[in-house]
């Protein structure tokens, strides 16, 4: 397998995320998974008790176009720009991942101050990719609980003011509960996925949160039982009175097809559309034909429509593509290490550390753009030309963040500090 694997296979262990394959769907281990943070890369390991590591913020620049430090934070896990500047989470201070205690913060990238929203406790896992800037506040999922016991679980919609500087939980839910979920914005109202086994059978139950009124409601629901026989969501995401739903359906152990569901917004569905060989051919350019099945029934992370024509999908491992919906054709060449920014803004999409693990291919932080159908490419340039670009973000009103590292392959301590690169909207 292509080195590509491996990095990703080392990201996956250190962020402490399952295998989702279709086997262990329904199995304990489909959701009681020791998972500490989708974002972990930044956090800093303490080795000095490798049978019992624990990780703590690390300390990152945040510097200007041209390289000039504009702050510093102390951060741990994923991190979203925002109209109102960078929304991220830390560990108090003192304090490592395992008393699982989180501050969320928000960074003015304005006024160069720095707050905590609020601290939240028992969080065993958020899943940061699902982060949605709706009005002035943040909407997130977080998990409380303990993963691998057998008792319940909770998961918990937080919506994080901006302005007010408060967070509130709006919305929970206990049980047995899949971690790997689904969140958008759909018009003014925040609609989301609890995923929670009811009588050995999956419900994929998906919520409206109206911020007006305060209620939740449920609008769609999909079941898939032990035999693997059913539908599970895979993400939702939406484009002006659109919402679109990506849809699994299994027929047992072997046949599983995936759709993506277009809904108006009373919920009708309106259309389908069959993306099973689609994400079938993007996957062989990574994995033998015998890994599709396996690549198809991963979690997803990422799930873009653009002028209800195009799609962009990433999942958990190393299929990622971007494909016209009328033909059901590839439009660009990727891999595992392609990526798309997050944030609520319009995503842009790079090379994760330069396309594969020396960073000598597919061109060194090519940054790309989707336009007409077209993907247009430009090229970032860093301080230094070793860095390369680890993570991205965009705000709804257009600024940018671009966070880089570098660490030589071949000599584990060539390195360069980890930078966050802001850019205000139009520069």
């Amino acid at each position: 397998m292509k080195i590509i694997v491996i990095i990703l296979a080392a990201a996956m262990i250190l962020a402490g995320c399952a295998d989702q394959s279709s086997s262990t769907e329904n199995k304990d281990n489909g959701s009681k998974a020791d998972i500490t943070d989708d974002n972990s890369s930044n956090a800093q390991q303490d080795v000095s008790d490798p049978l019992n590591s624990k990780f703590y913020n690390v300390s990152e620049d945040i510097v200007d176009k041209d390289s000039k430090v504009i702050a510093t934070i102390q951060r741990y896990g994923a991190a979203i720009l925002t109209d109102h500047g960078l929304f991220y989470t830390a560990l108090p201070e003192g304090v490592d991942d395992s008393q699982k205690l989180y501050e969320y913060h928000l960074f003015d990238t304005e006024s160069k101050t720095d707050k905590v929203l609020a601290t939240v406790e028992n969080r065993t896992y958020e899943p940061g990719y699902v982060r949605t800037e709706l009005g002035d506040c943040v909407y997130t999922l977080v998990l409380c609980g303990e993963l691998l016991d057998d008792e319940p679980d909770k998961q918990v919609l937080y919506k994080f003011d901006l302005v007010k500087g408060t967070a509130e939980a709006v919305h929970s839910v206990e049980g047995r509960i899949m971690p790997y979920t689904a969140l958008t914005s759909f018009g003014d109202k925040i609609v989301f996925c609890d995923i929670v086994m009811e009588n050995e059978i999956w419900e994929y139950r998906v919520m409206e949160y109206d911020p007006a009124t305060g209620n939740c409601t449920q609008k769609i629901v999909h079941t898939l039982g032990s035999d693997l026989h059913g539908a599970a969501i895979r993400q939702l995401c939406s484009e002006g009175d659109k919402l679109y739903a990506l849809r699994l359906q299994y027929d047992g152990e072997t046949v599983v097809n995936m759709f993506l569901d277009c809904y108006d917004k009373s919920y009708n569905k309106l259309s389908e559309k069959d993306l099973t060989t689609t994400v079938a051919a993007a996957a062989l350019l990574e994995v033998p034909q015998e890994d599709v099945y396996n690549e198809t029934c991963q979690p997803v992370n990422r799930l873009y429509v653009k002028d209800g024509k195009y799609v962009y999908y990433e999942n958990f491992s190393i299929t990622r593509f971007l494909a016209d919906l009328e033909t059901g054709e590839l439009i660009f060449e990727t891999n595992g290490m392609f990526a798309a920014s997050n944030g609520s803004g319009e995503p842009f999409f790079f090379w994760q550390l330069g396309g594969d693990g020396t960073g000598e291919t597919q061109g060194l932080n090519g940054i790309f753009t989707l336009k007409d159908g077209k993907v247009e490419k430009s090229l970032f340039e860093a301080d230094d030309p070793k860095y390369q670009i680890m993570s991205a973000s965009v705000s709804r009103n257009g600024s940018r963040t671009i966070e880089v590292t570098y660490t030589s392959p071949s000599d584990r301590n060539d390195t360069l500090p980890t930078k966050m690169y802001l850019f205000p909207a139009n520069t």
